[in-house]
């Protein structure tokens, strides 16, 4: 089943005893999407602010439907799958984590790509409001489990390993900080940073990099270098911490709780997992829960982003993203 061993075993071992927080009394809404809607970002650049959510099917057996970018317009309400022009004939499109990164010409999407089992690269489109216009192909020996990307100008991108030997579980089982990092910047490709226990969402902001680490319960903060990333220390702790994103004054990161339902939700749909969003301040590094869902609204939510008082979660599996009204 395809990607239920990248997240199951994930799951399987994100326990905790702490007690669930109490649920958010908040009004929400399901805005439809294709299956898997695992990560996603706001392009504010081409037209109307819009989410680029990155979808591909997650409990499919054997041959799979092959992923998508659809683009929800913030201003109109409107959904629509972007047509990717110019990629290379052949080209398998299996999206996981996403950025998008203005620049002079407009704005970049990274894509972290799955073709198969044993393939992984970076894609790289140009967006526009109708459609990605591919540009290149990133593959690289140093990319073992890509989970999450972070591009910035200048042809230079950041990679985040969940685990940093794809084919031995004990690594995950046994919560061994071993991922690895990569810095890319033209064609060259190197491991920096420490290794952490399941690397996951990494966000660059004033010059510091924020890397989710969903084994070791924890966000760390590096020091950017032009060769490296430095002088690591732990941000945050936090449960099972997903992909980052960044809203005014903090960042936001969606966590998962409950290792053991999320793996009874990968298997099946009709068992629930619990989502929580937190919010952290750059300021103080002290997580403040913005929202809570036992699973009966959303189950195993992934990416969150915020916009004119309203939360925007995504999810690893279901057919759909939540809106929440914050005010």
């Amino acid at each position: 089943m395809k990607g239920l061993i990248r997240f199951g075993v994930m799951a399987t071992i994100l326990l905790s005893c702490r007690a669930l927080p109490e649920e958010s009394p908040m009004p929400s809404r399901k805005i439809q999407t294709h299956a898997g809607p695992e990560d996603m970002d706001i392009d504010s650049v081409n037209g109307n602010p819009a989410l680029l959510i990155a979808c591909d099917d997650r409990r499919c057996k054997d041959e799979c439907t092959q992923g998508m970018i659809l683009r929800f317009d913030l201003v109109s309400r409107q959904m629509d799958t972007l047509p990717r022009v110019g990629e290379p004939e052949g080209l398998k499109f299996h999206p996981h984590g996403v950025d998008v990164v203005p620049d002079s010409m407009g704005s970049l999407l990274f894509v972290v790509n799955h073709p198969d089992a044993f393939t992984d690269a970076i894609l790289v489109y140009r967006i526009s409001a109708q459609s990605l216009q591919f540009l290149k192909s990133v593959s690289s020996p140093h990319f073992t489990s890509p989970n999450a990307v972070v591009g910035m100008k200048d042809d230079l991108f950041w990679v985040s390993n969940d685990r940093w030997d794809k084919d031995k579980m004990g690594e995950v089982l046994m919560t061994k900080a071993k991922s690895r990092l990569v810095q890319c910047q033209g064609n060259h490709q190197f491991v920096t940073g420490l290794p952490v226990a399941f690397g996951n969402g990494v966000l660059v902001r004033q010059g510091r990099m924020y890397q989710a680490a969903t084994r070791g319960n924890a966000i760390y903060r590096y020091e950017i270098r032009s060769d490296s990333v430095t002088q690591r220390s732990e941000w945050c702790k936090l449960i099972g911490p997903d992909n980052l994103r960044e809203v005014e004054g903090a960042l936001l990161v969606a966590c998962h709780l409950r290792g053991m339902k999320f793996m009874k939700h990968a298997m099946n749909a009709n068992k629930i997992s619990p989502t929580a969003v937190y919010r952290v301040p750059w300021s103080t590094g002290k997580p403040e829960l913005l929202f809570f869902d036992r699973g009966d609204d959303i189950s195993a939510g992934s990416t969150a982003i915020q916009w004119k008082g309203h939360l925007y979660i995504s999810q690893v599996f279901e057919p759909f993203i939540l809106e929440v009204d914050l005010n």
